[in-house]
């Protein structure tokens, strides 16, 4: 059983209501890394942010459609960009949706790779991320960054537990 961790962050400087903080937490257990990021909003969030918070739920259940053995890498991505793209974030989605992770936290170039120029195909075993993200020009970014395995008949969110509603990602100054 591993054993749960808690933790403090504690950051300097000053923040504006609504503002956007983005953590990205990697995470190390023998041997083995993975990563899970949140973005937090001081105080409030506006319409805005609350829109693009939807859209990337939205893209991550679209995903979790698809994701299954067999399945393309790009036809994942294309399922997640297609919402942000129905949603008005199109644009603002500058990065592919994900790539594997094991071996180290943060590597780009990890099978699976989803990206709309991959040529990967999911099979069962396979861990990856899936991040949706919204990035706004002078006003910051978001993303929902969760972890999923491959499996025969579809996946397993690995990070499922961890929060992602508003009611927890906004947090009083």
């Amino acid at each position: 059983m591993m054993k749960r961790r808690s933790f403090n962050i504690f950051v300097k400087g000053a923040f504006n209501a609504g503002d956007t903080v983005t953590v990205q937490m990697e995470i190390g257990i023998n041997g083995y890394w993975a990563e899970l990021t949140r973005t937090f909003f001081a105080g409030s969030i506006s319409d805005e942010w609350h829109r693009a918070h939807q859209a990337c739920v939205a893209a991550q259940d679209a995903t979790l459609k698809e994701i299954r053995d067999g399945a393309s890498a790009r036809a994942v991505d294309s399922a997640a960009r297609n919402v942000m793209q129905q949603a008005g974030f199109g644009s603002a989605f500058k990065h592919g949706l994900g790539h594997g992770f094991g071996f180290q936290a943060i590597n780009h170039a990890a099978a699976p790779v989803l990206h709309p120029a991959s040529n990967a195909t999911l099979r069962s075993g396979m861990v990856h991320n899936m991040e949706p993200a919204v990035y706004l020009d002078g006003k910051g970014g978001m993303r929902l960054n969760d972890n999923v395995a491959v499996q025969a008949d579809g996946n397993d969110v690995l990070s499922r537990s961890r929060e992602s509603d508003l009611d927890w990602l906004v947090v009083a100054g």
